[in-house]
C-alpha cells in the first residue's frame, strides 16, 4: 500500500497495548503531552462491527502548537498531532501525521515544522529498532 502524503510509516515488533504503552512513555519522556486516545476498534464493536486494533493517539506541545494556531487559526483541526496504531500479526504499524503536512494546508511554512517533526521521527525509529 502507498503512503498518502504526509504520513510517515514505522513498524513495531509488539502487539498494539504493548506498543502504545512504549510510544506514550516515550513521547511523555521527550516532554510531549498526551492530549487522548481514539478506540476505533472498540468503537466498531459498539455498533456490531470489526476492526482489527487500532487506536489514534493526540499528543504534542501547547508552548509550539498555540503561536501556530494564533497565526493560522484553522490549523486547530489538526491539532494536536496524533500517530495512528494498528495491530498486524501481532505487530503494530504506526503512521505519524506530520505538521510540516498540516502547516502547508493551513498556508504556513513547512519549515517551521522541521524540528518537530524530525523528534518524533527519530524517537520512533529508536523504538521501531529496539
Amino acid at each position: 500500500m502507498e503512503t498518502p502524503p504526509g504520513l510517515l510509516r514505522f513498524v513495531l515488533n509488539d502487539p498494539l497495548e504493548v506498543a502504545q504503552e512504549r510510544i506514550e512513555a516515550a513521547l511523555q519522556a521527550a516532554g510531549f503531552r498526551l492530549f487522548g486516545v481514539i478506540d476505533h476498534a472498540q468503537a466498531a464493536a459498539e455498533v456490531g462491527l470489526t476492526l482489527p486494533p487500532t487506536r489514534v493517539l493526540f499528543f504534542g506541545q501547547p508552548k509550539g502548537g498555540t503561536p501556530l494556531m494564533e497565526v493560522a487559526p484553522t490549523l486547530a483541526i489538526d491539532l494536536p498531532s496524533r500517530l495512528l496504531l494498528r495491530e498486524t500479526e501481532g505487530r503494530t504499524e504506526v503512521a505519524f501525521s506530520t505538521l510540516s503536512y498540516a502547516l502547508q494546508r493551513h498556508g504556513l511554512e513547512k519549515e517551521r515544522a522541521a524540528s518537530f517533526d524530525q523528534r518524533i521521527q527519530d524517537l520512533l525509529t529508536q523504538l521501531s529498532q529496539s
